[in-house]
């Protein structure tokens, strides 16, 4: 399995790395991929280029002020053993972006399938995404999205 680092998207310190993992499978490190944002350690980063560099994965990133919101998202309780999925409603300029749905996924493809779509129905009304994000404080995938035009 190959190694997955987070940069620093800083070529003035040569892209140093923020966080890595030695050993990643490969649907875990496309899951990341399609991620616009990373949140670790009370810190949300804006992910700004991906490159496979054999045999690294790598996310180049750069941390968003925190005045930027993303940081009001309730915890919610963890699925043992599933992998987690919130739906959240985006809303500009909030700082709370409320939770529409929790999903908790057997499978990791289950869960890269809802990421990559670019639109969901749920509870009868259909929702646009508009970026997604993997949250490890929280231990969850979230799904941003509006609802549907039309």
């Amino acid at each position: 399995m190959p190694r997955f680092e987070y940069r620093l998207d800083d070529a003035a310190q040569n892209y140093p790395v923020a966080y890595y993992y030695e050993a990643m499978d490969d649907i875990e490190a496309a899951m990341r991929f399609i991620c616009d944002y990373f949140v670790k350690d009370g810190k949300t980063y804006l992910k700004t280029a991906s490159a496979v560099e054999p045999p690294l994965f790598v996310m180049y990133v750069e941390e968003v002020p925190e005045d930027a919101g993303e940081d009001g998202n309730v915890k919610n309780q963890a699925i043992p053993g599933a992998i987690a999925v919130e739906v959240r409603e985006y809303q500009e300029g909030a700082v709370t972006y409320p939770l529409i749905h929790q999903f908790g996924f057997a499978s990791q493809v289950q869960a890269f399938t809802h990421l990559l779509a670019d639109t969901m129905l749920l509870f009868g009304q259909e929702w646009e995404k508009t970026s997604t994000e993997i949250d490890e404080d929280r231990r969850a995938y979230v799904y941003y999205c509006q609802k549907a035009k039309g």
